[in-house]
């Protein structure tokens, strides 16, 4: 479980990398394909299905309503921007 503190950094961190993701590679980015694959090799630890909702709480509250294993098509930047942005506001009221 990650305290509120350390999941603000987090989102932080995603956002400007996956907003890099405009200027450089997706791949060198790591954003080119979903949350799961750009948070395991930062956090070192498998970070797929219930997992998830402990170590990204705030952001797993905000996951669309679908069956898919992707919550967004791989590579489409902006729908996790804007996810990611929702989740710091949240953080920050708090």
């Amino acid at each position: 479980m990650t305290t509120n503190t350390d999941e603000l950094k987090l989102y932080k961190r995603a956002l400007r990398d996956y907003l890099l993701s405009y200027v450089f590679s997706k791949k060198l980015m790591r954003t080119e394909w979903g949350f799961c694959d750009y948070f395991a090799p930062q956090l070192n630890m498998y970070m797929y299905g219930l997992l998830a909702r402990e170590v990204v709480p705030t952001l797993w509250s905000l996951k669309p309503d679908n069956e898919d294993t992707f919550w967004f098509p791989p590579g489409e930047l902006w729908p996790r921007i804007k996810l990611l942005w929702k989740a710091i506001r949240i953080l920050q009221k708090t």
